[in-house]
């Protein structure tokens, strides 16, 4: 992977595993959506984040209990409250709401636009210098996403402008999130943070529990797998092994790989939900991977 600033993987076997991780996240958060989908069917928008966040946290919890994870400090329960609560409440919540009004497919190809936002955020907060060769790409990839929002105007005429601009908050929610976690896990390791954060972003949907476990029983099986997965899956497994990428690469290259998840999320949602988007996705989604490319292309 490049590094360009921040940590630099130290060796090849090392560098192995931050690909293997970055590809396991890049599978699971591509299956979101589909599984969203299927599960906002029965449950609401509140009340599925609350399962996914629960879910995630059962599982986190008893794995570090059974490692002996240490708790964070107090001052270090603040940075963890901030990554929960923009991390694990507000970008679930407008997620979800904003998917009530577009499809699965598009869904993806919106939130793609946190790459672009993290890389901005991450020059103006954290002082990073991407090189030249990763400023290219990380435009290229910015191009697609504008390609695929062109695509959305004009294929999916149905989307309503407010789940637009609420998946839009979503993607803003989760470049945030990406840049507290990075400065927190300069001090906390990617279970600590991941665990804890997730916890805390539990504890603010606590609102939605009542109403969640009074739906449960009435859910379909397909529904309880897609709430259950969500949670086991895109959220405890692949935000712990996304917190090992972002600790060990730049937060504006990093990203820059997220690109890849819509253009997986979309052939997911053409095979399993048979949606069909405009070709201009197509192009979009070519250009993205070009601009992903460049930015991996320069090493260390």
């Amino acid at each position: 992977m490049a590094v360009t600033t921040g940590q630099v993987v130290t060796s090849k076997r090392e560098g192995m595993l931050v690909w293997l991780a970055a590809s396991v996240t890049i599978v699971l958060w591509a299956s979101v959506y589909l599984a969203l989908k299927m599960s906002l069917e029965v449950f609401s928008p509140g009340e599925v984040a609350f399962l996914r966040s629960f879910f995630g946290s059962v599982v986190l919890i008893s794995h570090a209990r059974v490692v002996d994870m240490p708790l964070p400090t107090g001052k270090q329960w603040l940075e963890v409250a901030i990554i929960g609560v923009v991390g694990f409440f507000f970008y679930p919540m407008f997620l979800n709401y904003g998917q009530l009004h577009v499809d699965a497919g598009t869904t993806s190809l919106i939130i793609n636009a946190t790459p672009a936002i993290t890389t901005l955020l991450a020059v103006l907060f954290l002082g990073e210098r991407p090189s030249l060769l990763a400023a290219l790409g990380i435009a290229v990839s910015f191009g697609g996403v504008v390609i695929n929002g062109f695509a959305v105007q004009v294929g999916h005429t149905q989307s309503s402008l407010l789940g637009i601009f609420l998946l839009l908050g979503a993607a803003l929610s989760r470049a945030l999130h990406f840049l507290v976690q990075r400065r927190t896990l300069q001090r906390l390791t990617a279970l600590q943070v991941t665990c804890c954060s997730m916890f805390v972003g539990t504890v603010c949907l606590l609102p939605w529990a009542g109403s969640a476990v009074v739906a449960l029983p009435h859910a379909p099986l397909r529904c309880l797998i897609a709430v259950a997965y969500l949670g086991i899956f895109p959220s405890a497994i692949a935000y712990a092994t996304w917190a090992f990428v972002l600790a060990r690469a730049p937060a504006s290259t990093a990203t820059n790989l997220l690109s890849l998840v819509p253009v997986l999320a979309v052939a997911m949602a053409v095979a399993i939900l048979g949606e069909r988007p405009p070709l201009l996705v197509y192009l979009g989604g070519l250009v993205t991977l070009c601009g992903v490319t460049l930015v991996q292309g320069k090493k260390t």
